[in-house]
């Protein structure tokens, strides 16, 4: 192969891919293919920033704080490739005010590919129902403080076609029977729900038998005195 045709190889999207692919547990690989072409940098954008999370060597969502503070434009185009936001900030006093933080200073991004959220600490729906959106597939929030009808609502029409969701209730909850009824009957590509046992004061009949009509539902974990009361009806229908 002439030099010319191998610096053409290393234009072709396919080809590019495969590299970059069969070095992704490389880091200092990766890093390296950021420098070769605009191709290479993007192929090693998608491998680098699919996943973005806190523990993060070559990025994390401190990473990218840091970065939409300094350069917003160049942030957006990292948050374009990403898919997973998991939020889990280090471990002390502090956790829950840097987490609050993160969600505030992310505020400017759009996140077009994002398919997974999973958010552990701070928890406020009114900081993270932005990350609701119709790529959105699985989404995680436990617990959830200050849940409310509102919340649920935006969530179904905001993410329709989520497939895993797991809710937990905290203390300042203001969540009404209908409110999750019409969550439930929003969501109808359910394969995986989980809601925290704080939701049996809400749980119902209806809510029940929304449930039952999801054609892909491979595990439900609800709670259980709410199902009792479900099956204590004299006439159930689903």
């Amino acid at each position: 192969m002439t030099a010319i045709a191998t610096r053409r190889s290393f234009l072709l999207p396919e080809l590019v891919a495969l590299i970059i692919a069969a070095g992704r547990d490389n880091d200092k690989f990766l890093y390296t293919c950021l420098f070769v072409n605009r191709l290479f940098f993007r192929e090693s954008c998608k491998l680098m920033w699919q996943e973005c999370n806190t523990y993060g060597v070559l990025v994390s969502i401190g990473h990218l704080v840091q970065l939409s503070k300094r350069d917003e434009q160049r942030a957006q185009i990292y948050a374009n490739f990403i898919q997973v936001l998991d939020f889990d900030a280090p471990e002390g006093s502090d956790a829950s005010n840097l987490e609050a933080e993160w969600h505030e200073d992310l505020a400017c991004l759009q996140f077009p590919l994002l398919r997974e959220v999973i958010i552990r600490r701070f928890n406020h729906c009114d900081a993270v129902i932005r990350y609701a959106q119709p790529t959105l597939r699985v989404f995680s929030l436990w617990p959830a403080s200050q849940l409310s009808d509102a919340f649920l609502d935006q969530l179904g029409q905001q993410s329709p076609r989520l497939v895993n969701l797991s809710l937990g209730q905290s203390t300042d909850s203001t969540v009404t029977e209908a409110g999750v009824v019409r969550l439930l009957q929003s969501l109808r590509a359910i394969r995986h729900l989980t809601l925290s046992p704080e939701f049996d004061q809400v749980w119902s009949r209806e809510a029940f038998c929304a449930v039952s009509k999801y054609t892909y539902l491979e595990s439900l974990d609800i709670p259980m005195n709410g199902l009792k009361t479900c099956f204590r009806s004299e006439v159930f229908i689903i």
